[in-house]
């Protein structure tokens, strides 16, 4: 009965065709399982990668951290240096100029002087001298006048020019100062762009990988239920 079973079974079609939907589910299922184990080893070795690069980044922007504060340290010592520098050089000018101008003001204090004595022997004098011989001592007053008033001109003129090339020092020294701040300001910040961009490009990366690999799967998945259907399909047809 049994042998005459089996030999029915082969005639059926339902049977034939049940054996070829076991067959289709069996090679769909050994190839998902083939294909879920290769892409879990694409993902491990993916992900073996990521973790790689993000060492390198990290240790690449460790390594640029580092660089740019050793560039800062090194900026603000020789900064502070040349500050000191032209601090003491600049000190040394005021000092000079205070001396030179002390210089000048004895000098012109005594010749203030000399001409002051001057004046009043020539007024003596003139009081003293006859009518005709006035005019003659009146243009000599007027001519040391004169001359006193370009001293003071000049001296006036010397501390002007003192004052501006003072002024004009400090304020080249002060850009100096800010345009190497901004040369440096703006390194960080192109830095800090490029690293935030890099990591940016490895999280989009790992996105795209993940998704991927899961819409594989999930055709995988799809392809094995199609398959579970058909055969619940053939075992009603066989059950009716």
């Amino acid at each position: 009965m049994i042998k005459k079973f089996e030999e029915e079974k082969k005639d059926n079609p339902k049977f034939k065709e049940m054996n070829n939907q076991l067959g289709i589910m069996k090679k769909d299922y050994q190839d998902m399982l083939q294909a879920r184990e290769v892409t879990r080893k694409q993902l491990e070795a993916r992900f073996q990668d990521i973790r790689r690069n993000i060492q390198r980044n990290f240790d690449f922007t460790s390594s640029e951290v580092k660089r740019t504060k050793d560039i800062l340290k090194a900026f603000n010592s020789k900064f502070s240096h040349n500050l000191k520098i032209y601090r003491e050089e600049f000190e040394q000018k005021i000092q000079d100029f205070r001396d030179f101008n002390r210089k000048r003001l004895k000098e012109t204090k005594d010749r203030l002087d000399n001409i002051e004595n001057t004046i009043h022997e020539m007024r003596e004098d003139r009081v003293e001298a006859p009518y005709y011989e006035r005019p003659p001592i009146i243009e000599k007053e007027e001519e040391i006048i004169q001359a006193l008033d370009d001293n003071v001109y000049e001296l006036t003129k010397t501390v002007e020019n003192e004052k501006t090339e003072r002024i004009l020092n400090v304020g080249k020294f002060k850009d100096d100062a800010k345009d190497t701040l901004t040369k440096y300001q703006k390194s960080i910040t192109e830095f800090q762009t490029k690293a935030v961009e890099e990591f940016n490009k490895v999280k989009d990366k790992i996105e795209v990988d993940v998704f991927d690999r899961l819409e594989a799967q999930d055709d995988l998945v799809d392809n094995l239920s199609n398959s579970v259907k058909n055969f619940q399909d053939t075992l009603k047809k066989i059950s009716d």
